[in-house]
């Protein structure tokens, strides 16, 4: 008995030390891998979008077990040797025009996501201009029942083309006037019944024609961007609404998709993030101050 006792004691202990040795072996890899190397590659680093763009993708990496170095031509040319990009796992862009680099990347196996930018079968994640526009426009509607909704638009920017094809979804039905940049004067708009505009900078100058008693004070404009001065024209009370986009975001959710990369599981495809609409009464709510102000985090 007291061998039979012994014999099933001693199988047990093996058993436990396969066991214990056989999670060891599992976790040994990832314990002793590298943490993959990841690359921020952008034009232009200064203002808060590339601080707040990065802030978001570091986050996401470093949650991942990933190392976040961020760049600018000037760091790494564009035309820097292969060498320069081969110690990277994934490269991140922001900048105007990539193609050239995102095929040179192919080429090399190195995964890459383009950010704020679309091309025909690469990766990117650009924020949702259509959906933006659509909901902007369901608010305006909202506020403003009956009268024509006057639109200042440059049809030939893509994301104002985009923004307004989601506003004429919305606004089906209703009379609506379009008016491209520096043909529209403060006359054309008086009749209106809310003015909306498809970019930071014809919204500031929407919101000057207002300040300066051209248009009503009590005119209401909607806009997108102005990143710069969209909280100062909410606070004077010449902005009563805007579809903002939040750079942080777009940072957090291309950074999630690092382990996908890596995988090669990541097939091309355009990600989207959505647009948050502020009016005065909810620029300080917490979420909107974290889009709103920045550099205060």
């Amino acid at each position: 008995m007291k061998r039979v006792v012994t014999l099933s004691v001693v199988c047990l202990m093996a058993c436990a030390g396969l066991l214990i040795w056989g999670f060891a072996n599992t976790a040994a890899p990832s314990a002793q891998g590298e943490p993959p190397e990841v690359l921020l590659l952008v034009a232009d680093d200064t203002g808060s979008f590339p601080m707040q763009l990065k802030k978001g993708l570091q986050e996401a990496v470093q949650s991942l077990g990933g190392r976040l170095n961020a760049e600018t031509p000037a760091g790494i040319p564009l035309d820097a040797p292969d060498e320069a990009f081969l110690s990277y796992d994934a490269v991140y862009l922001l900048m105007a025009d990539p193609k050239a680099l995102l095929d040179r990347l192919s080429g090399l196996a190195i995964p890459a996501i383009l950010l704020n930018g679309e091309i025909r079968g690469e990766n990117g994640v650009v924020f949702g201009e259509e959906e933006g526009g659509r909901q902007l426009g369901l608010l305006a509607l909202r506020q403003q029942q009956t009268g024509s909704l006057h639109i200042l638009v440059d049809q030939e920017d893509p994301r104002q083309a985009l923004r307004l094809r989601g506003l004429l979804a919305a606004f089906e039905g209703r009379e609506t006037l379009l008016h491209a940049p520096g043909s529209v004067q403060p006359e054309q708009l008086q009749s209106a019944a809310c003015v909306l505009a498809l970019s930071g900078r014809m919204m500031e100058q929407a919101a000057a024609w207002k300040a300066a008693e051209l248009l009503p004070l009590s005119l209401p404009l909607y806009g997108f961007e102005g990143e710069d001065i969209r909280v100062r024209l909410m606070e004077e009370g010449l902005v009563q609404a805007a579809a903002v986009s939040s750079p942080y975001t777009m940072g957090y959710m291309a950074g999630s998709m690092l382990r996908l990369m890596q995988n090669g599981q990541l097939k091309p495809s355009v990600s989207l993030v959505s647009l948050r609409l502020v009016t005065p009464e909810t620029l300080y709510d917490a979420d909107n101050v974290k889009e709103m102000f920045p550099l205060l985090q």
